[in-house]
C-alpha cells in the first residue's frame, strides 16, 4: 500500500534521525579514515550516509534513497564512499593496498587480523562511550540481565555457481559468503554473530563477530568457525562490560558444544528448537508416495 509505504517512510526520516544523532554524539568519533586534510568529504559525512544507508535496507550504490534521507541533492560516490569505510577498519601507519581494495569489507575483517582489530577497537571505543552516559544511572545493578545472541545476514547478490548442476562454483567467489534461509526462501550473504543486552529499554549491542560457514560449493576440507568458539567471543566481550544473568540464542546456535560453552560460566540460557523443514519436505515427499 502506497500510504503505509509513506508512513514507514517518514517513520524511518523522523526515528532514524535520533539514532543517527546518538551514534554521532557517542561513537562517529572513534572511527577515523585517517586520510588527507584536503579531504572532500569528512569522516562524520561518510558514516552519517553509511547509518543512513543502513535505516533505509540500502547500501553503497543507493545514493537516491540515501540523498533523500539526508535532504541532499550532493553525496559521494560510491567508489569514494566503499574506499573510506575500508579506511575505517585499516590499521593508522598502513595504506590500503590493492588487492585490499578489491576486497569485500567483510572478508577484509575477517580474514586480515590487524584490520580486524583496528575496526573491533573502534567499535569497543564506541560501546564504551555509549555505556559511560547510562552508567550514572545503574541500569544493570538491580535487575536480571539478559542477551542476546542471534545471527544477522548482509546479503549478497551474486550466484556461486558457474554450473551447478555439474558442480562447478566460481573460483573467485567471496569465502566469507554462504547459504541461509529467509522465509523459506534460500538466500546468499555474509553472517554475523551479536550479542545484544535486551530489556525493558533500548537494546544495546556489546559485540559482533564475523561467521565463516562451510558453504556446498566449497571443498569439504574448507574451514569454518566453531559456532562454540564464536559464543565464547561474544560472552567475553559482553562481559567485560556487564555481568549476564541469562542469554537468549538464536535457533542457528542449537548446539551441545554451545551450551556447554554458557554453562561453563554459569548462566542460564534459553533457545528455540531448530526447525527441520528438510527433514520435514523428505517425510512429505514419502507420504505423498505411499499415498
Amino acid at each position: 500500500d502506497k500510504s503505509d509505504s509513506t508512513v514507514s517512510r517518514e517513520h524511518v526520516r523522523e526515528h532514524g534521525s535520533k539514532v543517527v544523532e546518538l551514534a554521532r554524539r557517542h561513537g562517529f568519533a572513534e572511527f577515523d579514515s585517517d586520510r588527507a586534510d584536503n579531504r572532500v568529504y569528512e569522516d562524520e559525512q561518510i558514516l552519517d550516509l553509511f547509518s543512513n544507508a543502513c535505516l533505509t535496507q540500502g547500501s553503497a550504490h543507493s545514493e537516491g534513497e540515501a540523498g533523500w534521507f539526508l535532504e541532499e541533492n550532493e553525496i559521494c560516490d560510491d567508489s569514494t564512499f566503499l574506499r573510506v569505510i575500508k579506511q575505517f577498519a585499516t590499521p593508522s601507519d598502513e595504506e590500503v593496498t590493492r588487492s585490499v581494495q578489491e576486497l569485500q569489507i567483510e572478508d577484509i575483517v575477517a580474514f586480515t587480523e590487524l584490520y580486524r582489530e583496528a575496526v573491533i577497537a573502534s567499535f569497543n571505543a564506541a560501546t564504551e562511550n555509549i555505556l559511560k552516559t547510562i552508567r550514572h544511572e545503574d541500569p544493570f545493578d538491580d535487575r536480571h540481565v539478559v542477551a542476546a545472541v542471534d545471527f544477522t545476514h548482509v546479503p549478497y547478490h551474486v550466484w556461486p555457481w558457474i554450473d551447478k548442476d555439474e558442480k562447478i562454483p566460481k573460483a573467485e567467489y567471496p569465502p566469507m559468503v554462504s547459504g541461509y534461509k529467509e522465509n523459506g526462501e534460500i538466500k546468499h550473504g555474509y553472517t554475523f554473530a551479536t550479542i545484544t543486552i535486551v530489556g525493558n529499554d533500548v537494546p544495546i549491542i556489546l559485540g559482533i563477530e564475523p561467521v565463516k560457514e562451510r558453504s556446498a560449493w566449497e571443498p569439504e576440507d574448507a574451514p569454518a568457525d566453531s559456532k562454540a568458539d564464536v559464543v565464547d567471543v561474544l560472552l567475553d566481550t559482553a562481559q567485560q562490560y556487564v555481568d549476564l544473568d541469562e542469554v537468549l540464542l538464536d535457533r542457528g546456535f542449537y548446539s551441545n558444544e554451545v551450551y556447554a560453552t554458557i554453562h561453563d560460566r554459569g548462566l542460564v540460557y534459553l533457545t528455540p528448537v531448530p526447525k527441520y523443514e528438510d527433514d520435514y519436505e523428505a517425510i512429505g515427499k514419502i507420504k505423498s508416495k505411499e499415498g
